[in-house]
């Protein structure tokens, strides 16, 4: 318990001292408009299709050959597509997966075999703590994300994105580096979304700014709470966190929430308009279902994308398909059928769904 406090103390400690060394040079960065793309550091450890980070796979009688890209990111190219049963070509198909903050493998396999199984191929980006603790770790990520699918894997012409948790966070940076990039020429490939366990809130940091019903979410609270959650299961350990994170974002506030501010604002304003599965259920303690309803109900109100929304009554977070297999699968396998039934997949751009019958 000592061990992992005092490791806390230090991760917080890190940015902070960067942030004090920027402050001190005049080399503020600002994350009002995240690090330009336009002056990327390399990528180190990319290692894309080299035999030293190449092996084969069984899960779950999947046969997949596995690419360490980088610390990262890691694919796995499933060998046969004799499952696939739609029109389009699964080979020019790619899942991003955005697992939890340090989501072990056991349970990331359980997901990537969702998609599989179905033959398609995954990429799994893996984040941690410190992506949301310091959000130019995130920009840094997403940029790291963005070169290599340009680069690296540019034989996959549409993406399925599917993200868990506070996973929507990078998913929602990478989207918003994007955008300032190139007019979003990556989310151009973009063809459906699923949103798992979204933690969100109202005020501060809130996807919205209050409920209709008066109630207070609030959202900043959730995120310490989830921070807390992927560390440790100690009560000891998660008060400690709410105490040093409230000290933390005090004192990197520019840094931290008002980018936080301009994430969640992205999220509720400025989705990217592709079919959109929303999962969570009403009792979730890090994600409030009436915030998650209030959200799809905007979307919905614009009628610019088809949006799914599915609520388990009793779950907990990020472990409704662990919970609640059977009709977890179900729900996806059938939100998975109308998008590759009913969307266009030939052509770049994201629009086409608007003559489906989604």
């Amino acid at each position: 318990m000592v061990n992992r406090s005092i490791f806390l103390v230090l991760n917080l400690r890190k940015p902070i001292r960067i942030l004090k060394s920027k402050l001190e040079n005049n080399n503020v960065l600002m994350v009002s408009r995240p690090t330009s793309l336009t002056n990327r550091s390399s990528l180190d450890n990319i290692r894309c299709h080299s035999s030293d980070s190449k092996s084969s796979v069984r899960s779950n009688g999947i046969k997949m050959e596995k690419y360490e890209l980088s610390d990262r990111l890691v694919l796995h190219k499933v060998r046969s597509r004799d499952a696939w049963c739609w029109p389009s070509d699964p080979s020019k198909i790619l899942v991003i997966f955005f697992p939890w903050l340090n989501a072990k493998e056991k349970h990331i396999t359980k997901y990537r075999e969702l998609y599989a199984e179905l033959g398609l191929d995954v990429l799994t980006v893996k984040s941690k703590n410190s992506h949301f603790l310091w959000p130019p770790n995130s920009v840094r990520l997403a940029q790291h994300v963005d070169e290599v699918l340009q680069k690296n894997l540019s034989e996959y012409e549409h993406y399925i994105c599917h993200s868990m948790s506070a996973g929507a966070y990078n998913l929602t940076v990478l989207g918003m580096c994007s955008r300032d990039k190139d007019q979003g020429t990556l989310l151009k490939k973009f063809k459906a979304i699923v949103l798992d366990s979204v933690v969100v809130g109202t005020g501060r940091a809130g996807v919205i700014k209050d409920l209709p019903s008066g109630e207070e979410s609030n959202a900043l609270d959730k995120m310490i709470k989830g921070v807390a959650s992927s560390i440790s299961s100690s009560r000891y350990v998660h008060s400690l966190v709410a105490l040093l994170s409230k000290v933390y974002f005090g004192l990197t506030k520019k840094y931290t929430l008002d980018f936080y501010e301009k994430s969640v604002d992205a999220v509720c304003n400025k989705p990217v308009l592709v079919p959109t599965l929303v999962i969570g259920s009403k009792d979730d303690q890090l994600s409030d279902a009436a915030v998650t309803e209030q959200v799809v109900k905007i979307w919905k109100s614009r009628n610019e994308f088809p949006v799914t929304l599915h609520m388990f009554d009793h779950s907990q977070h990020a472990q409704h398909y662990m919970l609640h297999k059977k009709e977890y699968t179900a729900i996806h396998r059938k939100f998975l059928d109308e998008v590759f039934s009913h969307v266009s997949f030939h052509g770049e751009g994201n629009s086409s769904y608007l003559k489906s019958k989604l």
